[in-house]
């Protein structure tokens, strides 16, 4: 990587950490620690701006539930109190006119100590509307109760797309950093430029890996399957690799210019699992090629 990268790459950095796109403890862990699980301040660490401006969002909504059960409880001893006072009052003080009917009183009928039929469902459809009409403390509770869950869900969703975010500033970063071989400025670039002119001259099988890029020809788009199910396949006119300039630069990488405890892990250790050679071994010059081989496919 080249000076002007490296400088790009920090100023980047720091252009995130001030845009305060995310808590200022991710970034802060990435760089210095290389920890990469990191959401936002922990219990026992001092709160960052973020996660002071997140708690006090909480603290508000909590306050405001609070506030809402407290009123609704006010309401419900006050509709008590109205409901005990109308219970208190005499049935004789409550008067109600009388229905005529075709010009004649109802008290003139045959039945003069009947009730109105008319004014007792009057008295029950005004009770019945009167109750409609108003919204139960309970019912006002559970819709406070939902307007709070529904920020807490916004706030899950904001805390997930900061996570989501910071893997995706970590991509970033690593993109940043590659390059081809062409572009690589490492003193070795010419030993892996001369293993992997190498690696070009190992003959595959049939029907293995592509005989340009070394992907294997079932992945590669350079090729398509002869019949359906049959694992063979043949070349497409014009077709192009889209994994061109990949694979063996890799391998040519690992083996010339990868530190040691890369290459005993990635290469040796395998050679050794399968048996091919034991602890503190050389391989032969064709056992070599064997694991290159191996590599490729």
């Amino acid at each position: 990587m080249t000076a002007k990268e490296k400088e790009k790459i920090e100023r980047q950095k720091v252009e995130r950490f001030i845009s305060s796109a995310k808590y200022r403890r991710i970034y802060l862990d990435q760089e210095m620690d290389g920890r990469i699980d990191r959401v936002k301040c922990e219990d026992e660490e001092e709160r960052c701006d973020m996660c002071c401006e997140s708690d006090a969002m909480m603290e508000e909504l909590e306050a405001k539930r609070q506030a809402h059960v407290e009123e609704a409880r006010k309401e419900q001893e006050k509709q008590g109190r109205l409901m005990d006072s109308a219970i208190d009052i005499p049935s004789s003080s409550i008067r109600v006119s009388s229905v005529r009917s075709n010009g004649l009183d109802s008290s003139d009928g045959p039945f003069p100590s009947s009730p109105s039929a008319y004014s007792q469902s009057s008295t029950v459809s005004f009770n019945q509307g009167f109750a409609a009409d108003q919204i139960s403390p309970a019912e006002r509770e559970e819709f406070q109760s939902q307007q709070i869950q529904r920020q807490q869900q916004r706030l899950y969703v904001q805390e997930h797309n900061q996570q989501e975010g910071h893997d995706i500033w970590d991509l970033e970063n690593r993109l940043d950093m590659w390059h081809t071989l062409d572009e690589c400025v490492d003193p070795e670039k010419g030993l892996v430029a001369s293993e992997v002119e190498a690696l070009k001259g190992i003959h595959f099988e049939r029907y293995a890996s592509c005989y340009d890029c070394g992907v294997a020809q079932q992945i590669c788009t350079r090729w398509e399957e002869i019949r359906e199910g049959n694992k063979k396949f043949q070349r497409i006119p014009e077709g192009v690799c889209q994994y061109n300039q990949i694979v063996r630069q890799v391998v040519a990488a690992i083996m010339v210019a990868g530190p040691s405890e890369v290459t005993d892990q990635e290469v040796w250790s395998h050679m050794r699992t399968i048996g091919i050679w034991g602890v503190n071994q050389q391989l032969d010059p064709g056992e070599k090629a064997e694991v290159k081989n191996g590599i490729l496919k």
